[in-house]
């Protein structure tokens, strides 16, 4: 092969066996009207937006239309042999293939991709395999950093105390977290019960690849290089973030999209109680026991300062260890849409329409909240706060429709 000097990556990373492999991904490529195939030509560079494991994310301006978009390529300096460039190279053609079969408003939008067949690509541009989407103001991730600091997010205390109250833990301020539910938490819902309906699942689900719209202010998703069909989902292979992984997804038996509500609880618990988990400083994973050692390092998601008991509930039951009883995504959105509802009105329409579907003598049986627990290294404070302050609780069955499976949520905090 004859290195060009206008490549992205040299003969040897990308000798014939590599190639072959490449060619495979060609026919995943969009085809879609409304995904414009992009000379490089017209691609303008303006500033770097973000760095991932394998991939920098720039602000672009397109020479054709003068518009500002987001331009997603392998960074060459972070390919260090074939291996690495076969571990992310398709994950581009993946994102792309993904994102050009989704239309949602919680969902980034793919607005083109490379004109290149996608082997040729990396040998024939300078930039390799590309793709533009809208562009990010943010991400959760950044958001959170900044809501932790925010004054305004807490409760004010004032009193002749003030060293002892500087000391103590900050309390969290209701109207505050009821406002990054209805503003965050209800998007991503809505997209992931989207999502969920083409059959697809994340993967991934995390703050860091999720992010606000530029224009319209929507909290989107975005980064799908894990997303796979459900019915393709190997369970040889792991993929994501620890702190974010199922752990049916852990053990290694494979994904579902109860894997995806999983990592969305987590990620429900940072965004009501601004407390991020911690873990190990670990990144290298060499092998299963690296990924262990790291779960197992990962800090309690403790939901003692969490300020409304049906939220914890809610938490918890999307963290169950058995994926069949975390709820669908639509079950989640009707339980927040319920939480956060004003009108006592609906909620008590709400709870009587619960409590009919649930019993018919109308009543609500008795749930043991022992029952929900963490794996020994999932551990949570929560089952004592529990049987003391609430006997409120969420609970799900397999396969069941969504008022199935409303049917089955306890509250008595109306």
């Amino acid at each position: 092969m004859c290195q060009n000097s206008n490549s992205a990556f040299s003969d040897s990373t990308i000798d014939p066996l590599v190639l072959r492999e490449l060619e495979r991904y060609d026919d995943l490529s969009p085809q879609h009207n409304d995904v414009v195939m992009h000379q490089a030509s017209d691609i303008q560079r303006v500033s770097l937006l973000g760095k991932g494991s394998y991939c920098d994310v720039f602000l672009v301006i397109l020479r054709s239309t003068k518009e500002h978009l987001a331009m997603k390529k392998l960074d060459k300096k972070k390919i260090g042999s074939q291996q690495d460039f076969l571990a992310a190279a398709p994950d581009l053609i993946i994102e792309a293939h993904y994102l050009s079969k989704l239309d949602h408003p919680n969902v980034i939008k793919l607005r083109g991709v490379s004109s290149l067949p996608f082997s040729e690509s990396f040998t024939q541009d300078k930039n390799g395999y590309f793709m533009t989407m809208d562009v990010m103001e943010e991400t959760l991730e950044d958001r959170l950093h900044r809501w932790r600091k925010d004054p305004s997010c807490y409760t004010q205390r004032r009193g002749i105390c003030s060293q002892l109250i500087k000391k103590a833990k900050k309390k969290l301020d209701v109207p505050s977290m009821y406002g990054r539910l209805e503003t965050v938490a209800l998007g991503i819902v809505d997209a992931m019960e989207y999502i969920h309906g083409q059959c697809i699942t994340v993967n991934d689900l995390k703050p860091a690849n999720i992010g606000f719209h530029g224009e319209t202010g929507n909290v989107c998703l975005f980064d799908f290089g894990f997303a796979r069909d459900l019915a393709i989902c190997p369970p040889d292979e792991i993929y994501g973030t620890p702190r974010y992984m199922a752990p049916e997804v852990l053990k290694g038996e494979g994904y579902s999209l109860k894997s995806d509500v999983y990592s969305f609880g987590v990620m429900l618990h940072e965004v009501t109680s601004l407390c991020k988990r911690e873990g190990s400083k670990k990144v290298s994973v060499e092998n299963h026991s690296d990924l262990m050692v790291i779960c197992e390092s990962l800090s309690e998601l403790s939901l003692h300062n969490i300020p409304c008991r049906r939220v914890t509930a809610l938490i918890e039951i999307c963290l169950s260890d058995d994926p069949e009883r975390r709820p669908s995504f639509e079950c989640i959105g009707a339980t927040l849409r319920a939480i956060l509802t004003p009108d006592t009105t609906t909620k008590l329409q709400t709870k009587l329409s619960l409590i009919s579907e649930t019993d018919a003598s109308g009543t609500l049986p008795d749930l043991d909240t022992e029952t929900f627990g963490y794996r020994n290294w999932y551990s949570s404070p929560l089952k004592d706060s529990l049987q003391t302050e609430s006997n409120s609780t969420l609970d799900t069955l397999p396969e069941c429709s969504i008022n199935e499976e409303l049917s089955t949520l306890r509250n008595v905090e109306w």
